[in-house]
């Protein structure tokens, strides 16, 4: 078997002209040794020199073999670093508690800040635990530390409040932060900063504040065709991916230097409200709905200890076009040691699903739920919505008959 020893690293060097590849290391050896080949064999053949490559997020593809890889230039990472540095004002004095894999853009990102603005950086590389990631922040003496939403969610349910409350800011990235968990984070006195970002810009590209994105310095915004569009100097050099035996490579197709990404975004004022990936804007009898915004209501009215065990989702229909359908795993279940024919809701989320049919519009309301044995998520925590679809469409997904949903 290939030796993948000189691509996958645990440290890089900026300045230097070498390329770097970041894979989750829980991977299999089989699957690391796919993707190292054909790493290098697109650095060699596009002659590529100073250069990082990751493998998209996967929350649409189910084939671990079919994961697109992105490839940045080390330029574009500084680029970025420093124009989020400046805004955010980070020195020398700070530190900056790393806890995102370097497979994952916003780990890497933290380095790449460090090496721009001088900050120290902390390695929390232990199995994630909140409680011990709290005493970790306490003991560094963090200032900075970068999360993604499953965190935060892990944070809020334990009750765990920020330990340096006038020191420590989060910025938080890698999926929508719902706005009631920003809120329960914040009563915890969590200084957290929203943002949004995409692997294809190495990292973070705008804070979300009051809904609106407020882009940094290196980037520019604009809303083409009801899609977000981005303008940046740290945007991707070219995807590559194995396609039928082949490598393909694809460049970022710019219009006026403007790359069109799949997010649904809105003009709000002066600003740009972000209304959430393709498949999170559909369109029931006519009305276009967005389910970041369902699954908000339905966080608020489920109590915090149940808000990771469902997720709203939308599945075709022949009538309306979609509709909203709701997954939830065998700890809402009245009693999850039954046969699936018996499968009932619990009282309590039986009232926080009527209470969301009577608050919602008609069109909105769910029309079907959906028992899983756990809900499907990537390493940083992002639900595999595809698997999820499969899972229903081959009937994998048990649902539940007790009550008609109005």
């Amino acid at each position: 078997m290939e030796s993948f020893e000189n691509t996958i690293i645990d440290y890089i060097d900026w300045k230097s002209e070498d390329n770097a590849l970041f894979l989750n290391h829980r991977l299999n050896d089989e699957i690391q040794t796919h993707y190292s080949r054909i790493f290098k064999e697109t650095t060699y053949r596009q002659g590529l020199k100073s250069h990082v490559a990751f493998l998209t997020s996967g929350t649409t593809v189910t084939d671990q073999k079919s994961y697109k890889m992105v490839f940045l230039s080390k330029q574009a990472f500084l680029n970025s670093a420093q124009a989020i540095t400046k805004m955010l004002m980070v020195t020398e004095k700070d530190l900056w508690v790393q806890c995102l894999p370097r497979f994952h853009v916003g780990g890497l990102a933290i380095e790449a800040r460090s090496h721009v603005s001088g900050c120290r950086v902390e390695k929390f590389d232990q199995t994630w635990d909140a409680q011990e990631f709290s005493r970790f922040l306490t003991k560094t003496e963090a200032t900075w530390t970068s999360l993604v939403p499953t965190q935060v969610y892990d944070l809020v349910h334990q009750n765990i409040p920020n330990p340096r409350p006038k020191r420590l800011r989060v910025l938080v990235g890698g999926a929508r932060l719902s706005l009631e968990l920003l809120k329960q984070a914040q009563a915890l006195q969590w200084n957290l900063l929203p943002s949004y970002g995409m692997t294809e810009a190495s990292s973070t590209l705008a804070l979300i504040e009051n809904e609106t994105l407020k882009p940094f310095p290196h980037v520019q915004l604009e809303v083409v065709e009801g899609k977000l569009a981005v303008k940046t100097n740290s945007l991707f050099t070219f995807y590559a991916q194995l396609v039928k035996g082949q490598i393909e490579i694809s460049k970022p197709q710019l219009k006026n230097g403007f790359f069109l990404t799949e997010d649904s975004a809105s003009k709000m004022g002066a600003g740009i409200m972000l209304l959430g990936r393709n498949q999170d804007v559909v369109k029931i009898s006519g009305e276009l709905v967005s389910l970041p915004k369902l699954r908000d209501v339905m966080f608020r009215l489920a109590t915090i200890n149940k808000a990771h065990s469902f997720y709203l989702l939308a599945t075709p229909n022949s009538r309306l076009g979609s509709q909203v359908v709701m997954v939830i795993q065998k700890n809402l279940l009245h009693n999850d040691k039954v046969k699936p024919d018996n499968y009932k809701l619990s009282d309590s989320m039986k009232k926080a699903i009527q209470d969301f049919q009577d608050e919602v519009l008609p069109f909105e309301k769910i029309r079907q739920v959906y028992v899983l044995d756990s809900i499907p998520r990537t390493e940083m925590g992002k639900v595999r919505e595809k698997v999820i679809l499969q899972m229903i469409e081959k009937g994998e997904a048990h649902e539940i008959r007790e009550h008609k949903l109005e």
